[in-house]
């Protein structure tokens, strides 16, 4: 466990140096930062709706509050044990080393688990039996744990969510065929 010396109250620190700490502004400008990306399409409601209908506003809520417990455990962790590694250290440290093994592997599949995707092009066009759509983002997804030769094309139009998805080996279609607003 490394110690870090944190500046003696009234010490002066020396102009052009850079402080070693993050104050919450900054940690939660960070934060949405690196998730504004992902966020926007994983936000979106239509996906969700189909799974819990009218409930999505809930199921978000339920969402946001088991972050906010974790969160929460991470913050009082880390005011007693200043480690870099993670969930793997922190639980490591507090429930033994089997359990911190454990948890390095849980989340390196967790991370693997996710869906890898990157953008093809912001101006794509979508014909599919709801109609036609222009200026759609088009993706192109891998899901590396079923199987990483598996690609998808997937097509979002602003407004909607996703229109179109077409697996790039079979050629299969998965198209939007109606949508009710609200």
């Amino acid at each position: 466990m490394s110690v870090i010396d944190a500046p003696v109250a009234g010490e002066e620190r020396p102009r052009g140096q850079l402080r070693r700490e993050l104050r919450l502004f900054e940690a939660l400008a960070i934060s949405v930062g690196i998730m504004a990306p992902t966020a926007a399409m994983a936000l979106n409601g239509v996906a969700p709706a189909g799974l819990v209908g009218r409930a999505v506003p809930l199921a978000f809520l339920f969402a946001a509050i088991a972050i906010a417990l974790v969160s929460y455990a991470f913050v009082r962790l880390t005011r007693y044990f200043n480690h870099a590694g993670s969930a793997y250290a922190l639980v490591g440290l507090t429930v033994g080393p089997r359990a911190g093994f454990f948890a390095c592997w849980a989340l390196l599949a967790t991370y693997s688990a996710f869906l890898a995707a990157k953008v093809l092009a912001l101006d794509a066009h979508a014909k599919v039996p709801f109609g036609s759509f222009a200026n759609v983002l088009e993706t192109e997804d891998v899901n590396p744990l079923s199987d990483p030769k598996q690609v998808e094309h997937k097509f979002y139009a602003e407004g909607i969510g996703p229109v179109l998805t077409v697996d790039t080996a079979s050629g299969d279609r998965e198209e939007l065929l109606s949508y009710v607003e609200g």
